[in-house]
This record gives C-alpha cells, sequence and structure tokens, in this order.
C-alpha cells in the first residue's frame, strides 16, 4: 500500500483541511438536527456553540473545504462527566476492566444480537468482553495471542492499514489478501473461501479478518449474504479439518443505512456455529458512542457449545492470557472513561440511541446522495465506485491516473482531503473518501472537485 491514512491526515491538517481520518462532522444545523434541536433556536448548549466555532473555520466561512465541520457527539456523553464520583475517576482497575464496564458492554452487546437472532444463546456461548485500549487494542491483544511470527492471516484486498502495521509490521504474520469484490461489484464470498483453503493446506489454522461495515469501502452485506458465509465457513471446516479463527474487526457496527443489509455485527451469526470455528469480536466506543478520543474497547470471545464447566475453566483461561499483553502494553484501562460508559449504558442508553440515531439517518441521507451524484455520467467516467450502504466511507477505483497524484491535486487546488490507496499487485488504485466527515450540502461540490483532480 502507499502511505498510510496518517500521513495524509497530517498533509491535509498542514492545509487547515480536515475530511480524512474518519471522524463524523457536520454543519451547524447539521449538529443542531442530530441533537433534537431545532436550527438557530437559540437553545444550543455550549458544545454546540464551541461546533459552530470549529465549523466556521478561521476565516468565518461556513464548513469545509475552506474551514472545518464541528465534530459530532452524543450530548448525554458529554452531560455525564460532571456526574462522575470519585471511585468512578482516580483508582486503579483491573487489567481486564472494570466489573460494571464488562457487564454493561455485554448488555449492549446481546440487545444489538437481539436484531438478528436469540440474545439468550449469544450470552450462554461468549465470554464476558474484556476492555482494551481501543479496537486496535482488541485487534493487537488477539494478533499476539493467536499468531506466530510469518503465519498468515487473511485479510481484504482492500483493508484498513492498521492490520499492515500491527499484524505485519509489529507481530512479524504475513497478510494473505483476499479479493473482496468481484470484477461486477459483488461480495466474493467464493474467493474468501478459496483463500482460506489456501491457507489451510500450508499451516495448522487458518486465521482471517471479518470487517464490515468495512474500511475503507463502506460496504454492508445482506442477510443473505452473511447466511451465505455462515454456509461457507461450515463447509470448509468439514473439508479440511483444521481449526479457524474469526477475528470480527466492528468498529463500525451498526452504522447501516441499507434496509437489506445485516444491521448489526455477523459474529453473532457465527457463535456456536462449528466445534472448528473460533469468533472473537473487537469493538469499542470510538464509533457506536461516537467517543473518539474515550480509547475504550472491547474483546469477546465465542465459545464452542461445551458444557457450563468447560466453559467457566476456558474463560478463566482466556482471561488470564488476555491480561499478559493488557498489562504490559497499558497497565490497566482508563478508568473514568469506564465510570462514564457504564453510566450511558445504564438508565441513559434509550436517549443516547435515540440521539445516535438521528446522527444515522443524517448519514443515511449523505450516503443516498453521494451514490446519486456518483451514478452521474461525468462522475462515472472518472471512478467506479465500489458497493457502499454502511460505515464513513466510499471508495472509489479512479479509471486512469495515479491515485497519491489525484489526491495530491484534489488537497492543493480543491482542498479536498481523501485517501489515497494504491496496490499494482493487488490491482488497487483508488481514493477512500469520507463521506461522515462532509455535509450533505457539500456533497455536490466534493464530487465536482474529484472529478476535475481524476482529470489532471
Amino acid at each position: 500500500m502507499t502511505e498510510g491514512i496518517r500521513a495524509w491526515v497530517e498533509r491535509a491538517r498542514s492545509a487547515e483541511v480536515d475530511a480524512t481520518i474518519g471522524v463524523l462532522a457536520g454543519t451547524p444545523a447539521e449538529l443542531e438536527e442530530a441533537h433534537g434541536r431545532a436550527p438557530a433556536s437559540g437553545a444550543a448548549d455550549a458544545g454546540l456553540e464551541d461546533a459552530r466555532r470549529v465549523a466556521d473555520g478561521p476565516d468565518g466561512r461556513d464548513g469545509p473545504p475552506s474551514g472545518r465541520a464541528g465534530i459530532f457527539y452524543l450530548s448525554s456523553v458529554k452531560a455525564a462527566f460532571p456526574g462522575l464520583e470519585p471511585p468512578e475517576i482516580f483508582p486503579y482497575t483491573p487489567v481486564t476492566g472494570t466489573r460494571a464496564f464488562r457487564e454493561a458492554w455485554r448488555a449492549w452487546l446481546l440487545r444489538k444480537a437481539g436484531q438478528v437472532g436469540d440474545p439468550e444463546r449469544v450470552r450462554r456461548l461468549t465470554s464476558l468482553p474484556i476492555a482494551t485500549p481501543g479496537v486496535s487494542g482488541a485487534l493487537f491483544t488477539c494478533g499476539h495471542l493467536l499468531l506466530d511470527p510469518r503465519e498468515e492471516i487473511v485479510v481484504a484486498d482492500k483493508h484498513w492499514d492498521g492490520y499492515d502495521t500491527t499484524f505485519g509490521v509489529v507481530l512479524g504474520a504475513r497478510l494473505t489478501p483476499h479479493r473482496l469484490f468481484t470484477p461486477g461489484g459483488r461480495l466474493d464470498l467464493q474467493g474468501f473461501e478459496d483463500r482460506l483453503r489456501d491457507v489451510a493446506g500450508r499451516q495448522r489454522k487458518m486465521t482471517a479478518i471479518v470487517n464490515f461495515p468495512n474500511n475503507p469501502t463502506g460496504y454492508m452485506p445482506s442477510h443473505e449474504e452473511v447466511g451465505e458465509l455462515r454456509d461457507r465457513v461450515c463447509s470448509l471446516l468439514e473439508r479440511t479439518g483444521k481449526p479457524l479463527v474469526l477475528l470480527f474487526d466492528d468498529a463500525y457496527e451498526g452504522f447501516v443505512y441499507d434496509p437489506g443489509a445485516y444491521p448489526v455485527s455477523a459474529f453473532y451469526a457465527f457463535v456456536g456455529l462449528h466445534p472448528l470455528c473460533h469468533p472473537l469480536k473487537c469493538d469499542g466506543i470510538t464509533k457506536e458512542l461516537l467517543f473518539w478520543g474515550g480509547r475504550l474497547g472491547a474483546l469477546t470471545l465465542g465459545f464452542r457449545g461445551e458444557e457450563e464447566t468447560s466453559r467457566a475453566r476456558a474463560e478463566r483461561e482466556w482471561e488470564t492470557k488476555c491480561s499478559a499483553p493488557l498489562r504490559a502494553i497499558v497497565s490497566s484501562p482508563t478508568t473514568p472513561v469506564q465510570g462514564l460508559v457504564t453510566r450511558l449504558l445504564g438508565d441513559g442508553l434509550d436517549d443516547a440511541l435515540a440521539e445516535r440515531q438521528r446522527m444515522i439517518g443524517l448519514l443515511g441521507r449523505r450516503c443516498r446522495r453521494l451514490q446519486a451524484l456518483l451514478d452521474d455520467p461525468e462522475a462515472r467516467e472518472a471512478f467506479r465506485a465500489d458497493p457502499f450502504n454502511g460505515g464513513f466511507f466510499a471508495f472509489l477505483n479512479l479509471r486512469h491516473g495515479s491515485a497519491q497524484e489525484v489526491a495530491l491535486r484534489a488537497l492543493r487546488e480543491h482542498r479536498v482531503g481523501v485517501v489515497p490507496m494504491e496496490d499494482p499487485a493487488l490491482g488497487i488504485n483508488a481514493l477512500r473518501l469520507t463521506f461522515g466527515s462532509v455535509p450533505e450540502g457539500q456533497m455536490e461540490q466534493l464530487v465536482r472537485a474529484l472529478v476535475a483532480s481524476a482529470r489532471g
């Protein structure tokens, strides 16, 4: 891959453009809508006033590209800070997190699992979540425990560059790509199965990352595609007789804008699926609760369906093993954030979810607007967009030119920040666009700028 996301974030920031890192942002009117307030009502709280000042930018003009949009957040998270008591702020916590946070996060998982199946079954067949330093910390902990140096881990060809750093550079594993989409733009489940079968022929176990909604493409599978993936995994395990570890990177869980798509993580569909299938769920508050700087994630293990006593023993062993890398890298997770999230996931959850749902509705409008604009003949001449119906991103495959050169022109000539991704060996030459950072009213201006940049 080309230079990482962070390098392009810094390049954009140096030009006072902030639309590449993947946070949600919007105009003052969008922020007030997301918080359930009428625009220009004069009743905005201090947080919204701060957002207005950010959105106005240094030159007094509204929003990007001339200024910066205000960051989205849940007002219930902001309001909870003054209510924390000293025991929720100052002490160390256990390496794996406070019991209160872990129980609250499990209840949150089960609430989501109930959208697609039996939450009681998921409760019986999963561990108590372990607190980690963000989703990245959960992924690192899994890799540290489960991958040997030079061992292969199967990832989508279009993936978050943090996988290369965590699993490849730091842990020394080899990332083996599978094709995410067919040439016709459909999810390539056959390619995923084939790549796992290849790996099974070379090593004693298979390991793969499942990331939906996908970063960088923004794709969320349908119910039918999740069902087909289950069937293919079962068939593969029966034929190979080798274990499969599935790491579910669920950073963007719940941000789905298509009623035909699977609404939550596919993890729940793989819990207890097969004795040789070992699903692990990596998620956290960064996107799910729009708490970008909170740096609190969770790691949940799916069991195979053994007797209760065997599961209890396995869970104790799993917790002990996870404690070692967590103790080494962070000592213990942040206490006040755990206390705040525990409160939020209790009595304040319904209000927070209602607020979040308004933001998801706003993002859905942006997503559909961008889809329509990219279907315009001029845009189609410049790009071929991969399917996107969730998350924060769209992936624009360039028909001509270099992604790096186009991204530099967009930044220098149009003040638009995107992340270029190039890998000639995989046939990747594209731009990752964060529509989550672009107000709906500026989407057309954005696409025009990108088309002009692609033309050179």
